[in-house]
């Protein structure tokens, strides 16, 4: 629960600072032009997306599922800055970007059987652009990143139904999360709803595959000192800064050099990790 508190305030905060670039280009304007940008920033380097589109990467046994493509307009890719004392505007290597319209996962993405007791997806949003204007955009791949831009690497879709019960027994997800915004809880229910990612717990899976020791000490010691949930319920725009509705989305970059293992493991081991396939009740 620390790491969902912490989560908030440090949102609070930055939504509170002044957001200078928007004073000039106004708040419901969308994405500046390259040129607009790098005259603000003083980054001459600074590429942002011309052809934006989403790809849901959803999460297998050991494989994935690409959904199809759902391409944006540039009023839908918002760029922040904030006060820096050291420059009048700092980039912060992240956009925010209209969420995803989806209602429901491609069901070759869904895990489980409906004699299971439950069935349910993950998907990952990757936000796509088109940077060598061939009208494709190539997802990242074992063989690189393909047209990555970047990942909302807080943001996850789930979907579930069955016995919700067995699926939190499980999976580490959490039932519900208090919301000081409501004073109510704010639970994950059946269907497809975007929730929070832990990557704290998320990026230990590389601490917990290099240890030295058998199975059965293993899962003893993991019961002991990792119940905390990797998904959370999502709180009111708890994903969005200035815009509702909006995904934080980092640069694939950041997070090739931030999350152990990189890219690659973002989208595999982390995931296969930490997620298990539903077993039928017998």
């Amino acid at each position: 629960m620390f790491q969902v508190t912490q989560r908030i305030v440090q949102r609070a905060i930055a939504a509170a600072m002044p957001l200078l670039a928007f004073a000039v280009m106004g708040c419901g304007d969308g994405l500046l032009g390259a040129d607009g940008v790098q005259s603000l920033t003083g980054l001459d380097d600074l590429e942002l997306p011309q052809e934006p589109a989403w790809m849901m990467r959803w999460m297998l046994d050991e494989e994935t599922f690409d959904g199809p493509l759902m391409e944006l307009d540039v009023d839908d890719v918002f760029v922040e800055f904030l006060d820096d004392t050291d420059t009048w505007y700092h980039y912060q290597n992240y956009l925010e970007v209209t969420a995803p319209d989806l209602s429901a996962p491609p069901d070759d993405a869904i895990r489980g059987e409906p004699t299971d007791a439950y069935r349910y997806a993950i998907g990952l949003p990757m936000l796509l652009d088109d940077n060598d204007g061939d009208g494709e955009h190539e997802p990242p791949d074992e063989d690189g990143p393909g047209e990555l831009w970047g990942v909302a690497m807080e943001t996850a879709y789930l979907f579930v139904e069955g016995d919700l019960a067995v699926f939190f027994d499980q999976q580490p997800v959490a039932e519900e999360e208090w919301s000081e915004d409501c004073d109510c809880s704010v639970e994950i229910e059946d269907g497809l709803q975007n929730v929070w990612v832990n990557l704290d717990v998320l990026s230990s899976y590389d601490w917990w595959m290099d240890e030295d020791m058998g199975e059965d000490d293993w899962e003893e010691e993991w019961e002991e000192d990792w119940d905390e949930p990797i998904l959370w319920p999502d709180l009111d725009d708890v994903n969005s800064s200035d815009h509702s509705g909006a995904l934080l989305v980092e640069s694939g970059a950041d997070v090739e050099t931030g999350f152990p293992g990189g890219l690659a493991d973002y989208f595999s081991w982390a995931w296969y990790f930490w997620f298990q396939d539903p077993e039928a009740v017998e």
